[in-house]
């Protein structure tokens, strides 16, 4: 299986090793963020989700339930999936790709560990969707 990097974790570590069996799950991770208290809550809440509540609290106003810096699924799998919309500013690509990725049966793991550092900044694309 060829894997896509979709994030900001680092191929060869220890997570990918654990995750090769994965076939149509989106797998993430914890993460931690700079500055540790932005955005305290919607860390809180994608850190402490359960393994049921990484499917069922997707259609909050959060989003995604594992972040996509921390994305990796297969090759073969993000293709069947499809491509993201990059339909330009406010397009928000990463909840439309795991909305399709839900509706295509495909499941959501979460790593138990922090293994992304989140920066949190003014200026971040986030901030620019409608």
């Amino acid at each position: 299986t060829e894997w896509v990097w979709m994030g900001g974790l680092r191929p060869g570590s220890s997570f990918l090793t654990s995750t090769l069996r994965v076939i149509q799950e989106i797998v993430g991770c914890r993460v931690r963020r700079d500055p540790p208290n932005s955005t305290e809550r919607y860390t809180r809440w994608i850190n402490q989700l359960t393994p049921e509540q990484l499917l069922t609290q997707v259609f909050t106003a959060n989003g995604p339930t594992v972040i996509m810096p921390t994305w990796f699924c297969s090759r073969a799998w993000f293709s069947h999936v499809g491509p993201f919309d990059e339909g330009g500013q406010g397009v928000p690509e990463d909840l439309l790709f795991f909305y399709e990725h839900l509706r295509k049966g495909g499941g959501v793991i979460r790593v138990d560990q922090s293994l992304l550092l989140y920066r949190y900044h003014l200026r971040a694309a986030t901030h620019s969707v409608l």
